[in-house]
């Protein structure tokens, strides 16, 4: 109706953890031991919950800075999905997620520490990520944000909606 007023209430993201970790298909990083403080390594939660959530669950980041010192491998159809202001710190290394058939990530923001060689990528789609997607991301700081090489076959993958600032490679598909 014109002139009318709808007004939203915060939700305690307490609350929504809770209700998420009582065995939903959605399964927060905070609940599987994630610190969020960008010094604390998160690696271990990450992996719980991605584990937790199997095929077609949702793995749910909270705000906060994760600091994920070791790739993810999202191998099973699982999707990430960063609320606003969740930040995936990536440490020198090779990638922060190894991407396979039917994955998704949305909505997270990747930061790199250094655009140099050790940066490596934020996502590396590897033979089988068909029908994944990587959707309003954003990546900063890497030397490739998202790469695909050498005989990587994957069809139907979608990237729309993301941001990259001072990556050497927004997207490299080499081969």
């Amino acid at each position: 109706r014109s002139g009318s007023t709808v007004t939203m209430n915060p939700i305690s993201l307490n609350l929504v953890a809770r209700s998420y970790d009582s065995g939903g298909a959605v399964f927060n990083v905070r609940a599987f031991g994630a610190v969020g403080d960008g010094s604390t390594d998160d690696t271990s939660a990450f992996s719980s919950a991605i584990s937790a959530a199997g095929a077609g669950g949702t793995v749910l980041l909270p705000p906060g800075h994760y600091r994920v010192d070791t790739p993810m491998r999202l191998s099973v159809p699982v999707t990430l999905w960063g609320t606003s202001g969740a930040t995936w710190l990536h440490t020198p290394g090779n990638m922060a997620i190894d991407m396979f058939t039917r994955a998704r990530v949305s909505g997270v923001a990747f930061t790199g520490s250094t655009r140099s060689t050790a940066a490596g990528n934020a996502i590396t789609l590897n033979t089988g990520a068909s029908d994944s997607v990587v959707e309003n991301c954003s990546f900063t700081s890497f030397t490739r944000a998202i790469y695909a090489a050498g005989n990587v076959t994957a069809q139907r993958v979608t990237i729309r909606g993301n941001s990259f600032v001072t990556c050497d490679y927004a997207i490299l598909l080499t081969g």
